[in-house]
């Protein structure tokens, strides 16, 4: 009885040293062919690298606008000849971002030998002269202070400061919000009109928006509310006055009332001889 419990003890103790040995030497293995494999890729990946046929021939760029497509491949740090599998698009893409007229830009691999560029521009808007010329994009957004070479046939802001601004956290002051509704609706009306091309827009807390005209520079007030009404008024009555060659007398237009338009012309000075009458 005691020679057959020592034979099952000595059974166990074999069986627990042989699984012993099987995990160690299953686990070697698992290590062995982790090692292999790895080698393997690298290897593979330097033969993937290191070949011609993976070498960039192409670079597409799509989506430009303002900008060269030399110098948005330029901007993405980009060369022909590099091998397709180094270019980081993650690191590419934050390259291109990097310049201020980029808002948004996606950047892929089509293999053999080409990668795809697609941007989206910034569309310049407007430009806010404060103490500095900003450009902002339709949305209302700064994105870059107006360079020489930059547009300059775009509407320029005045009376607005760095509180009004819409930024990513707020949405812009009242003010700043009819004035860029102000830019739509002239924009919109010259199109449609081609009688008068205002240059700048200028805006006051108390008195409203003002436009001026590029050709005449006289102050037209329009106010704050229905500006898609008065734009459109402002434009029959700009053609009513320039059938009549009066545009050239006119100092002063006030439409701040949509049912009443104030025009105020050069006072005619008096004759001397009446002065000396007097």
């Amino acid at each position: 009885m005691k020679q057959n419990k020592n034979k099952i003890i000595n059974k166990q103790k074999s069986n627990a040293y042989r699984k012993k040995i099987l995990l160690i030497f299953t686990g070697i293995s698992v290590i062995v062919i982790f090692v292999l494999l790895n080698i393997f890729y690298i290897f593979i990946y330097d033969v993937v690298t290191q070949c011609d046929y993976f070498n960039v021939k192409t670079i597409r760029v799509a989506g430009t606008n303002h900008l060269l497509r030399k110098q948005v491949i330029r901007q993405a740090n980009l060369s022909l000849n590099q091998n397709i599998l180094s270019v980081n698009l993650n690191k590419t893409k934050l390259y291109i971002i990097n310049n201020p007229w980029i808002e948004e830009a996606l950047v892929q691999r089509k293999y053999p030998s080409t990668i795809i560029i697609k941007i989206i521009e910034h569309m310049p808007f407007a430009i806010l002269s404060m103490d500095q010329k900003y450009i902002i994009n339709n949305k209302g957004k700064i994105f870059k202070k107006w360079e020489k070479g930059d547009p300059e046939d775009i509407t320029v802001i005045t009376g607005v400061d760095y509180r009004d601004i819409r930024t990513n956290r707020q949405a812009g002051s009242f003010c700043y919000i009819q004035v860029l509704d102000a830019v739509k609706y002239k924009t919109e009306y010259e199109n449609k009109f081609h009688q008068l091309k205002i240059k700048k827009i200028a805006v006051d807390r108390e008195i409203g928006i003002s436009v001026i005209p590029d050709v005449y520079k006289f102050p037209i007030c329009i106010g704050f509310k229905n500006l898609p009404e008065k734009f459109n008024k402002l434009f029959y009555v700009i053609k009513h006055l320039k059938k009549r060659n009066e545009l050239d007398k006119i100092v002063l237009i006030n439409f701040n009332s949509l049912n009443r338009v104030i025009i105020k012309q050069h006072q005619k000075k008096p004759c001397p001889y009446i002065l000396k009458e007097v």
